[in-house]
């Protein structure tokens, strides 16, 4: 094959996938100037009762008994709408669907989530929303779904999160609200979420979390709260959470980072405080942190100080990118504990 011959099948292929991914695709994307929606006109019913409707232009949940001539899929289990062209979710359309366990309509143009939509499908056990327009999801849009454990809700516009919203969910374990638009967090949003696992805030504009804020989450093992808004984080608004291992606060324009409380956090193992601008970690840091491994500190404040702070000896607690840490002070053995007074500087890149 020439050179010239490969340059044009090059440029060929670039063309096609620029008619069927376009940079606009946004702008064209569910209009008569969009070609996607011509690869998959229609759903196809794949083994183990999954129904693929990807990349389609229905504008709504299709009926069942009107996607083969021959027969119903009333009884499928995973349905996958993904970029297509859903503006709604509703009790009628998926009502039919009665034995759904997966649902997954990611990339669409829904705006809100109705009152009852879920009501008729019991069985569900992940629902995945993400990349949406949604704004606003009313009260009791997920009653009856006591069996599920996962929700997305990432790169939607909600702006606000009521408590009564998760008011059926008491077995969810993995929440991801990641990328939206939130600027508060209500006392007592997750109290109804007692089995909750995982907890994703990242992405939004979070600059005030309410006492009582996480109240109700027990369980819930790690919590990322990156690339926010937030200025000070105390950790008492966490004192509920008394399983929490990992936490994550990178990227916000954090000043204090503080442990004055007389709570301690026996499981957390994980703190990624990356690009803040803390210049200062209590005394009693790792004190009431006995099982801390990871302090990542990246892109802080040139001069970031801890003071006498209690270290388990052998220890094998690790200083993320602390490349231009200074000699020890001292180092005194005593007991089960190690006391080392340092000063710790971190490279601005």
């Amino acid at each position: 094959m020439s050179k010239m011959n490969r340059v044009e099948l090059l440029v060929l292929w670039l063309g096609m996938c620029y008619a069927i991914y376009p940079e606009t695709i946004e702008q064209k994307k569910c209009t008569i100037n969009e070609r996607r929606t011509m690869l998959y006109p229609e759903c196809m019913q794949g083994s183990n009762l999954v129904l693929w409707c990807d990349h389609s232009s229905y504008t709504r949940i299709p009926d069942p008994d009107k996607i083969y001539l021959a027969k119903s899929c009333r009884n499928t289990v995973k349905i996958f709408i993904n970029d297509s062209c859903l503006r709604e979710i509703n009790k009628e359309q998926l009502g039919k669907y009665k034995d759904v366990e997966v649902l997954h309509c990611g990339w669409n143009k829904i705006q809100t989530i109705s009152r009852g939509a879920f009501c008729k499908n019991e069985k569900l056990r992940e629902i995945n929303l993400m990349r949406n327009y949604i704004t606003r999801i009313e009260k009791e849009s997920f009653s009856g779904l006591h069996q599920l454990e996962s929700l997305y809700l990432s790169s939607n516009l909600l702006a606000e999160i009521e408590e009564s919203i998760f008011a059926s969910l008491e077995n969810l374990q993995k929440l991801y609200l990641d990328n939206n638009e939130i600027k508060r967090l209500k006392n007592g949003t997750f109290v109804h979420l007692r089995r909750l696992r995982i907890l994703d805030l990242s992405r939004n504009a979070i600059k005030v979390i309410e006492d009582g804020a996480f109240r109700g989450l027990r369980k819930l093992e790690t919590l990322h709260m990156d690339e926010n808004r937030l200025i000070a984080f105390e950790m008492t608004v966490l004192k509920s959470l008394c399983n929490l291992e990992r936490l994550t606060l990178y990227s916000n324009n954090l000043k204090f980072f503080s442990l004055s409380s007389n709570i301690s956090f026996k499981h957390l193992h994980t703190i990624d405080l990356s690009y803040n601008h803390v210049q200062f970690l209590s005394d009693d840091l790792l004190k009431k942190l006995p099982r801390l491994e990871v302090l990542k500190l990246k892109r802080n404040s040139n001069g970031t100080f801890t003071k006498k702070t209690h270290v388990r000896k052998q220890s094998r607690l690790y200083y993320d990118e602390m490349k231009s840490l200074s000699h020890y002070v001292t180092i005194h053995s005593k007991g089960t504990f190690a006391v080392i007074v340092w000063l710790v500087t971190i490279e601005l890149m």
